[in-house]
């Protein structure tokens, strides 16, 4: 049996290692940012509104030509051709995801208003130019008490892209700063 086992465990651990997928608190990245808060006002979709910290130089725009609530968070001051670091999020039954199903997609764990949610985390390199970073998730969790009797449920997405790592980052910790507000009272 012995010999079994010593076989086994160099095959098993490499399989170990490979399925375990960081936890990450991005939200403290922006302990030491000036930010502000921001209400995304879900009109489209019979969802509570959220609230989200941003760096002061972002502005958040919701767009009104989409079907579902859209969000597009962005420095107006960064006007190159492939920007920096924007998110964009949407409030959606199913939303599309922009992040290919691939082996070369990494993972991590990060929380969103008390939500586990997982980061599919890539790297566009065969373009001209520096490499493209990309985070996003997909989470119905964090609706789940708002939509006990809503039939057609809404999930979060947030969409994180950018050439500079670091901001890209920076931007994933904004987006787990969401918090789901109280639903108003119908009146």
């Amino acid at each position: 049996m012995n010999r079994y086992a010593a076989l086994l465990v160099p095959a098993v651990i490499p399989l170990l290692i490979v399925g375990c997928t960081p936890r990450r608190d991005r939200a403290r990245l922006l302990k030491d940012v000036e930010t502000i808060a921001v209400r995304m006002e879900n009109l489209h979709t019979r969802v509570p509104d959220l609230l989200i910290r941003v760096p002061t130089r972002f502005v958040v725009e919701w767009t009104s030509e989409a079907r579902y609530d859209k969000y597009f968070i962005y420095d107006p001051k960064d006007t190159a051709d492939v920007q920096k670091g924007m998110v964009m999020i949407d409030v959606a039954p199913f939303p599309a995801r922009q992040i290919p199903d691939t082996s070369d997609v990494s993972r991590s764990i990060g929380t969103i208003d008390g939500h586990d949610v997982i980061w599919r985390e890539y790297v566009v390199e065969d373009m001209e130019g520096p490499p493209l970073h990309q985070r996003e998730m997909t989470s119905a969790e964090v609706f789940e008490e708002a939509e006990r009797f809503v039939e057609e449920k809404r999930v979060l997405h947030a969409f994180v892209v950018g050439t500079d790592p670091e901001l890209v980052e920076l931007l994933t910790g904004a987006v787990e700063t969401i918090t789901v507000l109280p639903r108003k009272p119908n009146l």
